[in-house]
């Protein structure tokens, strides 16, 4: 069984990302695990298998989930410090914010407090939606503060802007994902979890169909967890709607920004073999799914103390005022219903 190891809070002193050796993943919870797992696994991505041993670490700011349905100035100040704080321990060439909603809120803002490090972030996957879609109608599942974030309206502009977008609040349906699904899926009774997991999807599939859509953007990782039971469950509808998410863009942005000419460079050292590819936690769970999830996905399970108060007593640092939800007047008018 994973271990579960106490790290102090740590003071942001940070190396040169040039000379950093891995990969820093974040989400608020389980929903990147599975974007972890493709991105790391040579077989489900044959570019990554001529480098040398990348040390992977997962932070999950399980302490403050959901994110979604956080206020975001302090949702985004919580993640910049977060993210320095964990930076100074687990120095990462890249970090990978396999999330929408820390995405949308908090990207800019990193990038401005740490120009040296190179940040890949997620979004929606509206522009492939808009790409192949016929009708001019894309849904998405998503949280509150993803769909209403100015980003999505921006990502219409530019990449559909002939487009219809209808955002559709599935809180509840990442609620379930992160808390009852790890339950289920640890079940032998494949059909009491089947059934459970057609449960959860059935109050959205009426909503979505509805819009009239051909393309469904997942707007949080969480979903690609259930995606192949959204999928079937949706195309038994209505057979022409089909499914977008993120991972094939993160995996593209990644390829490109890894060193090719030296990939030694890009290594942990002589002496890594005893290394384990990490996952962190802001909160202390007795009792969790999350040992669970270490050792399904190989990481060695360790807990950040002093990261489960909203945010750590320190100063606060300048943010810019939230700014009010899009609300566009023409075809593309992102229409915020609930299931």
């Amino acid at each position: 069984m994973p271990s579960e190891n106490a790290l102090p809070m740590q003071h942001p002193t940070l190396e040169d990302p040039a000379s950093a050796t891995g990969i820093l993943c974040f989400d608020s919870g389980i929903g990147g695990l599975a974007y972890l797992d493709a991105l790391r696994n040579p077989p489900k991505l044959p570019e990554l298998s001529g480098h040398p041993k990348i040390n992977w670490v997962y932070l999950a700011d399980n302490a403050y989930f959901p994110f979604g349905e956080k206020e975001q100035n302090e949702l985004r100040e919580r993640i910049c410090r977060l993210l320095t704080s964990t930076l100074a321990r687990h120095p990462a060439k890249f970090v990978i914010l396999l999330c929408n909603t820390a995405t949308v809120l908090a990207l800019d803002e990193l990038r401005r407090r740490l120009p040296q490090q190179q940040f890949i972030g997620t979004v929606p996957a509206i522009k492939p939606a808009a790409t192949t879609s016929r009708r001019r109608k894309i849904a998405m599942l998503a949280s509150r503060s993803t769909s209403h974030a100015q980003y999505i309206e921006g990502l219409l502009h530019r990449c559909a802007p002939d487009c219809r977008l209808d955002a559709i609040n599935a809180a509840s349906l990442i609620q379930f994902i992160e808390e009852d699904w790890p339950a289920l899926a640890r079940q032998a009774d494949s059909t009491g979890t089947a059934a459970a997991i057609r449960a959860a999807i059935q109050p959205f599939v009426r909503p979505i169909l509805e819009t009239g859509a051909d393309r469904l953007v997942l707007g949080c990782t969480h979903f690609l967890h259930l995606k192949d039971e959204l999928q079937s469950q949706l195309q038994a509808a209505e057979p022409d709607l089909q499914l977008c998410d993120s991972l094939t863009g993160i995996r593209r942005r990644l390829w490109d920004l890894l060193p090719r000419q030296a990939p030694q460079k890009f290594k942990s050292g002589p002496d890594s073999a005893a290394s384990s590819d990490l996952l962190l936690l802001t909160r202390r769970t007795e009792g969790s799914h999350w040992p669970f999830w270490a050792q399904r996905f190989g990481l060695q399970l360790q807990i950040l103390e002093g990261w489960d108060e909203p945010l750590p007593l320190m100063p606060l640092s300048p943010l810019l005022p939230s700014k009010t939800p899009p609300t566009c007047q023409t075809a593309q008018t992102i229409h915020q219903t609930r299931p």
